[in-house]
């Protein structure tokens, strides 16, 4: 089923940190007939939380190096007993 563009629009308004774009002129087809825009916001979405995920990573290599849980070789210690989640 399709979302009708005022429901996008509400859902986007409730949901921090959203995005929404909306393609005038398409439809059901819409990754076909404007294959372009999809696969820009898609490569723009995809950098977002590649770099998310590097600056977690870099932030949990910093906490671990200050509380002298890691030896400055970005391996975690098998026996620190402090288990973080997992990017």
């Amino acid at each position: 089923r399709m979302t009708p563009s005022a429901h996008s629009l509400d859902m986007a308004r409730r949901l921090p940190l959203s995005e929404l774009e909306i393609i005038p002129d398409s439809g059901h087809m819409m990754v076909l007939e404007h294959y372009p825009q999809v696969n820009a916001q898609l490569r723009a979405l995809v950098a977002r939380v590649h770099e998310e995920l590097a600056r977690d990573a870099a932030q949990e290599a910093e906490l671990l190096a200050e509380a002298g849980l890691a030896d400055g070789s970005g391996e975690r210690p098998t026996t620190a007993g402090l288990r973080l989640p997992q990017p």
